[in-house]
């Protein structure tokens, strides 16, 4: 069993599946994406070379049965699938709760049939259905301190104490992601120079930059979207990627368990907060 639904630009939802409106009668496109891959010919020797290979995009094609009655039931299709529109297709199934982007290249209808049917094709310029719940890593947290029984001295007791780990842990299940890397100082104090490394790959990235308390400092490493930002504390973002410091490289999380380490100049780990978001990624369903 499977559930799909789509949602359009504005954030609408229309599920496909489990609806007395419509029923999913194909979809195609689910499984891995075709491959090019590049090689040379050798002169004076037998077969070729490889280069290089690459994930072309993706095409969904989804057909779809309107119930009775049609006519209503097709219009609500409208507003999901306009020619040329962004929409997001949500496919939930045994193992896999994930989305994918798209653009609706060519919508069709049999409307003269007995049984009348839709048929969407969908062009995904990125490949890759993303799982719909996060990797969110901190290196701070709140340690709870408050316990029963209890008694207050005059100078009273914490009820939390605010720490931070030198390193965490992130797993990626197939396909290698990048990640957006968010840090503030904590308290009066400012902070400078954060490096953040994977250790499992021996990764690093340095920011030669200095933050003062109420500014972030944003990485994202993510392909497509690379960069860097410093947010002020009037919430004027500034483009940072000149403080990206000599020998540094974006960071990606590799399949499996990726080990990040946190470095920095000056400030001390208790006056940073440090949080690592990444989405798993899949080449199919």
């Amino acid at each position: 069993m499977f559930e799909l639904a789509v949602e359009n630009s504005s954030g609408q939802r229309l599920p496909l599946t489990g609806s007395a409106y419509f029923t999913v009668a194909d979809i195609q496109g689910l499984f891995s994406c075709p491959v090019t891959v590049n090689r040379s010919q050798v002169y004076g020797a037998a077969g070729s070379v490889f280069k290089s290979a690459k994930i072309g995009e993706r095409s969904i094609t989804i057909l779809i049965k309107i119930e009775h009655p049609v006519e209503k039931n097709r219009n609500r299709l409208y507003k999901y699938f306009r020619g040329g529109e962004r929409i997001r297709l949500f496919y939930k199934n045994g193992m896999k709760d994930v989305y994918i982007d798209g653009y609706v290249e060519s919508p069709e209808c049999n409307f003269f049939t007995v049984c009348e049917q839709a048929q969407f094709s969908i062009i995904c310029p990125n490949p890759y259905f993303k799982s719909v719940q996060d990797i969110e890593l901190s290196f701070t947290k709140d340690a709870s301190l408050f316990e029963f029984p209890f008694a207050i001295a005059n100078v009273g007791i914490p009820f939390s104490e605010y720490q931070i780990s030198a390193s965490q842990t992130a797993y990626i299940d197939s396909v290698p992601a990048g990640c957006i890397i968010t840090i503030k100082p904590v308290g009066p104090w400012a902070i400078s120079k954060p490096t953040i490394t994977n250790v499992t790959t021996g990764q690093s990235m340095t920011v030669d930059i200095k933050l003062e308390p109420g500014e972030i400092l944003t990485i994202n490493s993510v392909a497509g979207e690379k960069g860097i930002y410093k947010t002020g504390t009037d919430g004027t973002v500034q483009r940072a990627i000149g403080y990206m410091a000599e020998g540094s490289s974006w960071l990606t999380l590799v399949t499996g368990e990726n080990v990040i380490g946190l470095e920095l100049q000056n400030g001390g780990y208790k006056n940073a907060d440090v949080r690592i978001k990444a989405v798993n990624c899949y080449e199919g369903v």
